[in-house]
């Protein structure tokens, strides 16, 4: 996968699972993003919140940053996906 597929694919998670916990009034203070390699190898990278949002739109540029933190060139990714916390 590419990394613009990869990128617009996280963000579709991230959406989903932000409207999923809205909708069950769950607070959110920590998003986890995950990138899962060929190799079946995780890595990881997490983001704190500082208050409370409603829509991801809010923290992209962070979202972004840590995206590209984890995403290398040349290893071939499986999937993406992210986790909330409260």
């Amino acid at each position: 996968m590419n990394q613009q597929f990869l990128w617009a694919d996280l963000m579709s998670n991230i959406k989903s699972a932000f409207k999923k916990a809205q909708m069950f009034d769950y607070p959110i203070d920590k998003v986890f993003i995950f990138l899962k390699t060929k190799e079946q190898n995780f890595q990881v990278r997490s983001i704190k919140l500082n208050k409370r949002i409603s829509s991801p739109l809010a923290i992209e540029n962070d979202l972004k940053q840590a995206f590209l933190k984890l995403y290398r060139k040349n290893t071939s990714y499986q999937s993406v996906s992210c986790h909330l916390t409260s």
